[in-house]
C-alpha cells in the first residue's frame, strides 16, 4: 500500500558509532530533528564499471561499488530545536554519526554519515527561512520492514 511522507521522522543519534545491524541501530539514542519540510532522496547507486571486447565489438557493464550518495533534508530553521543544533554542531565534528528515518508505515530505515553542509535559505519576502542540511552517506542502508 502507498503511503505519503506526512507523520515521518528524522532523528541523528551519536557520532562515531560503528553500527551495522538493525539491533545495534535501535540500541542508540537519538534526538529528532524537528521542523522538517523536505526529507529528499535516500538510497544506494552502484557504480557501473565498464569495458569493451574486441571478440563481439560489445561495451560491457559490471556492478562495482556501491554509494549511499547524499541525503539531503530541508528544515524551517529553528533557534531552539534539539535536532536542528545538533546536526549543525555535528558538522563541525568531523565524524561519523548514526541516522534513523521513520515512515507511518512502520518502516525505519538506518544509516551511518557525515554531515557535510548546513546552509541558511532565505528565498523571497514571505519565505519561510530554511535549513539545507546534506549529509554523505558513508555506509549501507539497514531497513527494518513494519511488524
Amino acid at each position: 500500500m502507498a503511503n505519503t511522507t506526512a507523520n515521518s521522522k528524522f532523528y541523528i543519534g551519536p557520532v562515531n558509532s560503528t553500527a551495522d545491524d538493525a539491533t545495534t541501530y535501535a540500541a542508540l539514542t537519538y534526538t529528532e530533528v524537528g521542523e522538517i519540510m523536505d526529507l529528499g532522496e535516500l538510497g544506494d547507486e552502484v557504480e557501473i564499471v565498464e569495458y569493451e571486447t574486441i571478440g563481439d565489438a560489445r561495451k560491457k557493464k559490471l556492478s562495482g561499488t556501491f554509494d549511499g550518495g547524499t541525503h539531503e533534508i530541508t528544515v524551517a530553521k529553528t533557534a531552539d530545536d534539539e535536532g536542528q543544533l545538533a546536526v549543525t554542531q555535528a558538522q563541525t565534528t568531523r565524524g561519523n554519526y548514526a541516522f534513523k528515518l521513520t515512515e507511518p508505515s512502520g518502516e525505519t530505515t538506518y544509516f551511518r554519515g557525515i554531515v557535510a553542509t548546513v546552509k541558511n535559505v532565505y528565498g523571497e519576502a514571505n519565505s519561510v527561512v530554511q535549513r539545507k542540511i546534506t549529509i554523505a552517506v558513508n555506509s549501507r542502508l539497514v531497513v527494518v520492514e513494519p511488524a
